[in-house]
């Protein structure tokens, strides 16, 4: 949050060797650069030994938005297939500590898919076109679905994520009625369950 309402992060201006971790606006993680994976990879081993033994490991990648694969060296590369190249990376790292990794579903849709429908899911993948990312990753990933504005409508967004082989989990927020209207659409639709969730 200090990024996004700030510029870049206190640390960051500190030393600005740590700004090559990230996209130049200082958002988002850059994966082309091999001291970021370096840096990730060590947080999630001590995640592992901090949390104990587990089933799961939830990997972010929500809210990336237009920064993402921005820098010199990403901008080479197409944005969807360096998104789900990293992320089944990650897979195979995660799987290989005992647990299933569980990444956000935001950056996995277009808005402009839905411009037509009545029911508009949370959908930032149109920004670097990183929605072309879906069809390429690990079917072991799990989709933690954030629909926080769903009340009772349709559940397009859980819907398209099984369809495609994919276990969903619905995240709602702190809206009662949107909790109640995920938790039914997760029993309905047969959805792996719920994580509330919880910001600010």
């Amino acid at each position: 949050s200090s990024r996004v309402a700030m510029g870049r992060h206190v640390l960051l201006n500190n030393d600005l060797r740590h700004s090559l971790l990230f996209e130049p606006d200082g958002w988002t993680w850059c994966l082309s650069n091999p001291d970021t994976k370096k840096l990730l990879s060590e947080m999630r081993a001590e995640l592992y030994d901090v949390c104990g033994a587990g089933n799961y490991f939830h990997l972010g990648f929500d809210e990336a938005y237009s920064s993402f694969a921005t820098c010199p060296k990403c901008r080479r590369r197409v944005p969807h297939e360096l998104l789900a190249e990293y992320i089944n990376e990650l897979t195979e790292d995660v799987c290989a500590h005992g647990r299933r990794p569980i990444i956000w579903h935001d950056e996995l849709l277009s808005a402009h898919d839905f411009a037509a429908s009545p029911v508009k899911p949370v959908a930032n993948g149109h920004n670097q076109n990183t929605c072309r990312a879906l069809e390429l990753l690990d079917r072991r990933v799990i989709i933690a679905d954030w629909e926080y504005f769903y009340k009772n409508e349709e559940n397009v967004s859980t819907q398209l994520f099984l369809d495609r082989g994919f276990d969903v989990i619905l995240c709602p927020w702190d809206d009662h009625e949107n909790i109640r209207s995920l938790s039914a659409n997760a029993k309905q639709m047969g959805a792996m369950g719920i994580m509330l969730t919880t910001w600010h």
